[in-house]
């Protein structure tokens, strides 16, 4: 098929306008986005697991350290009360001063211990506090990442459908151009997601690469701006510039 100058030009513009829309489908996926929304929210999920689990320790850490208060309130009591009636000594025998002292000071002995694990409980649970305190603001980190990622993914969405749509009329408006039979031949190669035609470049399709030899190469060299061919290689039709 001969193409006129109007057509040829036409589908030179169809080609291109194609080809557009093919990267403007292509980039609509948004499939880097997609990535990084996908690792996104599977680190703020692991993050919240990480944060229960820590929140649960907590609840552990915050119980033992009661416990260790208690434990420490009460020896404290304890001693106060021999002290006090160390210090009255009333109804007392020397052997009972004696043995009270000992009570006393065994009493202070475990009493040091009870303060040690008392500490070592309120070391503990501030050391869980401030991880959870660090895990939380990661968390807090991650969901405004999602957030700006969805945004961001929501106006790329609706910059891609209006260029697609603007791009669209323009190819349709080449189209019209474009003599029906050989419109039909390309338009439905690129509705089944193929290249729907090219142009010859240097000797080879525009769509493959594919260089021509003998007779094709023969051909495609004397034949005149505006001649179609299709490409043994690809069979996409072809029109020579």
């Amino acid at each position: 098929m001969k193409l006129d100058s109007q057509a040829a030009g036409a589908v030179a513009a169809w080609i291109d306008i194609a080809g557009r829309l093919r990267r403007n489908r292509h980039e609509a996926q948004q499939a880097d986005l997609l990535e990084r929304l996908r690792t996104v929210a599977a680190e703020h999920k692991e993050t919240a697991q990480t944060i229960a689990a820590g929140e649960a320790r907590e609840a552990e850490r915050q119980q033992e350290l009661a416990e260790r208060e208690a434990e420490v309130a009460k020896r404290r009591a304890q001693i106060e009360a021999m002290e006090a009636k160390l210090q009255a000594g009333e109804g007392l025998t020397s052997k009972d001063l004696v043995a009270l002292q000992g009570d006393i000071a065994t009493s202070q002995g475990l009493l040091g211990e009870s303060e040690e694990g008392e500490l070592a409980a309120i070391e503990a649970l501030e050391k869980t506090q401030e991880r959870l305190a660090t895990l939380r603001a990661r968390a807090q980190e991650l969901a405004a990442q999602g957030g700006r990622l969805q945004a961001e993914r929501k106006e790329t969405a609706e910059r891609l459908d209006a260029e697609r749509a603007d791009l669209s009329a323009q190819l349709e408006a080449q189209a019209s151009l474009i003599p029906v039979e050989f419109r039909a031949q390309i338009e439905g190669n690129a509705a089944q997601g193929g290249v729907g035609a090219a142009l010859i470049s240097a000797g080879a399709c525009g769509a493959c690469g594919t260089a021509f030899s003998g007779r094709t190469a023969a051909a495609v060299a004397e034949a005149p701006g505006g001649q179609t061919f299709v490409c043994e290689e690809c069979e996409v039709p072809l029109v020579k510039p």
